[in-house]
């Protein structure tokens, strides 16, 4: 999975913005954008089934157990959204997604990843920048 996200970073298919005031020697805390090709959940059914499923995704993603706190569909400037928050890959971290549905094919997708102990911090953060966001 860190390959993966490497080899976008080189290729500019992804922006990374660490947050410097809550990072220390071990871990920066960071948002991630790109886009991808694809078609999010659209009702409540196909939600459950997509939120169901990632505790199982993440973890053979991870290699470990990983515990999926809040899952399912939101509003983001007036489109839907499909928002996870879940164990991140590092030890004593959390991450937070959007999945932005921008046009029946493609979807915008926000990370921020973080250690737990400046969860409250980065989660309101993150918040803000999303509901901050104007698309057309």
């Amino acid at each position: 999975m860190l390959e993966q996200i490497k080899e976008m970073i080189v290729s500019g298919r992804i922006e990374m913005f660490f947050n410097q005031e809550t990072g220390d020697s071990l871990f920066n805390d960071n948002i991630n954008v790109f886009k991808r090709a694809g078609r999010l959940p659209q009702n409540a059914l196909e939600s459950k089934k997509a939120c169901d499923s990632l505790p199982g995704q993440f973890s053979s993603a991870y290699g470990k157990s990983t515990n999926v706190y809040s899952c399912g569909i939101k509003k983001v400037s007036g489109l839907n959204a499909f928002f996870a928050e879940f164990d991140g890959v590092v030890h004593e971290t959390r991450s937070m997604t959007y999945e932005i549905q921008k046009s029946p094919s493609i979807i915008i997708v926000l990370t921020a990843t973080c250690k737990s102990k400046t969860l409250n911090i980065v989660q309101k953060e993150f918040e803000d920048m999303v509901t901050s966001l104007r698309m057309k």
